[in-house]
């Protein structure tokens, strides 16, 4: 498993033009609360994208 900035790389794709990757956190959810943060639930987290 590869690490970047302490994110857990889950997936990485490549090709001639371009390379994307897919980053978690090691301890994504730890607490168990289940709750997902979706942007139509929580209005006011646009402002931090």
């Amino acid at each position: 498993m590869f690490y970047l900035l302490g994110l857990q790389l889950s997936s990485v794709a490549m090709n001639h033009k371009a390379v994307t990757f897919k980053a978690e956190s090691p301890r994504l959810n730890t607490t168990k609360t289940g709750d997902i943060f979706a942007l139509d639930r929580f209005s006011g987290l646009k402002g931090a994208i």
